[in-house]
This record gives C-alpha cells, sequence and structure tokens, in this order.
C-alpha cells in the first residue's frame, strides 16, 4: 500500500473513486472542490480509501484500508480539528488515530443518506395540475426567500439565521440551486440544492410556512427541480437528513429515494 497526499494532478484518480460510491463521499467531493487537504491510500494501483480536511477544520474519512494513517495525514502539522465525519463504524477509530478521545463533544448527528437514480425519480401527480410550476428562483423572489430562510432557522434550529445563512440565499439564487414551486403564480414553496456537479446533485431542503404544508408542496418542488437538472444529464441525486427525520424519510421515499448509508458527525467542543 502507498499513502499519498493529492493534488490537483490527482483529480481524475479522485474523480474514479468519488464516482465509485457517490452517495457517501458526497460531502468529500464538496471538499474538493473548496480546496480541502486530501489524502488517499492506493493498493494494486487504484485508490482504495480517502480522507479529507476540509477549510472548517472537519476531518472526514472513508476507507477500508490504513484508516488511522490516512487520518492522520490529510491533517496538516498544526491545524486544527473542529470534527470528525464518516461511515458510523469509521468516526471513532479515526478520532483514537488522531488523538482526540478525550476532547469535549458538543453536538453529535446521526444521519442517513439516501440516493436516487434520477431514471428512476416518481413525479408526484400535484405537478401535472394546471396552474402548478417549478422554477429557478428570481432576483425578484429574493425577499420572500429569505423571510422564509429566517423561519427555517427559528422553526428547524431555535436561532436567527447570521449573515453569513442568511448570504447564502442570493449566492445560492446567483448559482440557479434554489428552486420555486408555485400555485396560480404565487410561491408556495421553495427548495435548494447544497451542491450540484455534471452528474450529481445534492439535495439541501424544502420548505415552506406551516400553513402551506401537507399539500404535497414539498416534495413536488423537489421532483420539480430534479426533473429540470435531470434534462440537462444530471444522473443521480443524494439527501441526506436526521435519521429521525420520518417526514423527510417518507417524502423522499415517495419520490423513489432509498437509504443507502448511515453517516456519523462529531463536533468537539472549541478548545
Amino acid at each position: 500500500m502507498e499513502l499519498v497526499i493529492l493534488d490537483r494532478r490527482d483529480q481524475p484518480e479522485l474523480l474514479d473513486y468519488l464516482d465509485a460510491h457517490p452517495d457517501s463521499t458526497i460531502w468529500m467531493r464538496i471538499a474538493w472542490y473548496d480546496g480541502a487537504r486530501f489524502a488517499a491510500v492506493r493498493a494494486r494501483g487504484r485508490t482504495v480509501g480517502i480522507a479529507a480536511h476540509d477549510k472548517i477544520g472537519a476531518v472526514h474519512v472513508h476507507t477500508q484500508e490504513a484508516l488511522a494513517e490516512l487520518a492522520r495525514a490529510c491533517v496538516a502539522p498544526g491545524a486544527r480539528v473542529s470534527a470528525v465525519a464518516g461511515p458510523p463504524a469509521q468516526v471513532p477509530d479515526a478520532i483514537v488515530a488522531l488523538g482526540l478521545g478525550g476532547r469535549a463533544v458538543t453536538r453529535i448527528s446521526r444521519e442517513i443518506i439516501m440516493w436516487l437514480d434520477l431514471d428512476d425519480l416518481v413525479v408526484p401527480e400535484l405537478l401535472g395540475r394546471d396552474g402548478i410550476e417549478v422554477r429557478r428562483a428570481t432576483e425578484a423572489d429574493l425577499p420572500l426567500l429569505t423571510d422564509w430562510r429566517i423561519r427555517y432557522f427559528q422553526e428547524v434550529h431555535r436561532i436567527a439565521p447570521d449573515a453569513d445563512a442568511l448570504a447564502e440565499v442570493r449566492r445560492d439564487l446567483g448559482l440557479g440551486r434554489l428552486w420555486v414551486l408555485t400555485e396560480g403564480g404565487t410561491i408556495v414553496n421553495t427548495a435548494a440544492f447544497n451542491a450540484v456537479f455534471s452528474r450529481l446533485v445534492q439535495v439541501e431542503f424544502a420548505y415552506s410556512p406551516p400553513e402551506l404544508r401537507s399539500k404535497q408542496f414539498g416534495r413536488s418542488a423537489v421532483a420539480g427541480a430534479l426533473a429540470a437538472v435531470r434534462a440537462d444529464g444530471v444522473r443521480g441525486a443524494v439527501l441526506n437528513t436526521d435519521e429521525n427525520n420520518l417526514a423527510v424519510r417518507v417524502a423522499a421515499q415517495l419520490l423513489g429515494f432509498r437509504l443507502t448509508h448511515e453517516f456519523r458527525v462529531i463536533v468537539f467542543a472549541t478548545e
């Protein structure tokens, strides 16, 4: 086996590995394009495991070989580690390898990963009704979508979003990642992609105020957005959510998503 630090010349090799595990490595794909430090282990002439240390200090692991060595190698000397993420069986071993077993933990996130081949997308009946449209958000939608983002944070996280979270609304709108479902021209739901690649997207969330729920709006907004990017050549979609979020899980299954992996994130207290 050979342990290496990857650079941009190694991108084809890394993408081959990510493409072989598109659902369980989505966060690592995002981290690669955001400039994270990556380590890989090679055996028999191919990559058999990777680890990454991203810009916010999180270490991501995905390997069946040399886990401890990979976890240590991806962290530059003296760099801070704020969290460890990956398959539940690998995260504890990575924490031990990094010498963080005694560090205080502020949050443990237990999530599931769901995958959809877009050829298997189930389009809700609602999208065939007159007056229903799914489209990309426009500048004119920004005030409403900003207000809904504030309401989303207050409802889900019990906090007000900071300036960076609100700036994401305008950024994602400009990148074409925000979508709205309209009924008779009025926005009744919004959906977003957390990441968009040439053949893969990650669904972030669908949201509408409580008075507009239980009407198939949420899953219809996601389905309409996925159908649109499928026409552009995207072949798969990933969604991750808390393992206890049954509402999202059921709605995703109705669209054709299936549970493929568990995912764990351990967030450490600030030293």
